[in-house]
């Protein structure tokens, strides 16, 4: 196992936390969804995907132009060439 210490950013802690917040709140205001555009529970879920979106975009910019163990070239099962 290595010993690398990665900690983390609180911008990054708080990036995956609204993504994991807004994905499973909007999963599971689905069925509110149902009933119509006008309605509360299509807006809230219309509302917490589009949050989703942002955060999502938030996320990618780091892991494309980021350093560090953020960015995405240094997932192994992405780009095995990478891995050492």
């Amino acid at each position: 196992m290595s010993e690398q210490d990665y900690s983390y950013p609180q911008y990054v802690k708080i990036l995956h936390m609204g993504l994991a917040l807004c994905g499973v709140l909007a999963y599971l205001t689905a069925e509110l969804a149902e009933d119509g555009q006008g309605t509360l529970g299509y807006l809230l879920h219309a509302y917490l995907g589009l949050s989703l979106a942002v955060f999502l975009l938030m996320r990618t910019i780091p892991g494309v132009v980021g350093k560090g163990p953020l960015i995405f070239f240094g997932w192994g099962f992405i780009f095995p060439s990478a891995v050492d």
